[in-house]
């Protein structure tokens, strides 16, 4: 796994198509980081430059970032980069944390939603933490959640909904 951050001065460029340089990570697949190189970054902004077609070609799959317009976000995504926005900080810090983050969830137990068949498509069931539905009206999302939500309970796990 190839991870990029947008860098300046040793902390996450708070403006991804203006950083001086990003910094690429490279993982095993215990998730160890095995080498960091520079790749500079080109003249103009980000998402009109080709950086995106060069991470590609190296092989970056992800990028650690500061903030970045939806623009550059679709551009990354077109060649397939995956992004995570709002990072700050120290690049080895954020990109440990990124790690330690992977790791920590691995250990996560799932949480059966008491339907077979949508369980295995969630290889088991859900993760603790916040979930958004959302569709046009009438498809039965209240009806299902709080389907899911009542099974959910009655194994002894707290829900709510809002």
């Amino acid at each position: 796994m190839k991870i990029a951050v947008p860098t300046r001065n040793g902390v996450v460029d708070s403006h991804f198509g203006h950083c001086e340089y990003y910094t690429v990570y490279t993982l095993d697949a215990e998730k160890n980081i095995i080498s960091t190189e520079r790749l500079d970054s080109p003249q103009g902004c980000g998402c009109k430059s080709g950086i995106a077609a060069v991470m590609q070609q190296m092989g970056i799959t992800l990028m650690l970032a500061g903030n970045m317009g939806q623009g550059a976000f679709a551009k990354l995504a077109a060649h397939g980069i995956s992004v995570v926005r709002g990072c700050e900080g120290d690049i080895n810090d954020v990109v440990q944390s990124f790690i330690n983050g992977i790791a920590d969830s691995v250990d996560t137990p799932y949480i059966p939603t008491g339907f077979k068949k949508l369980d295995s498509v969630l290889d088991g069931g859900l993760y603790e933490g916040l979930y958004i539905v959302g569709a046009i009206s009438s498809l039965g999302k209240t009806t299902i959640i709080t389907q899911i939500a009542d099974q959910i309970a009655r194994a002894g796990t707290d829900v709510l909904i809002f």
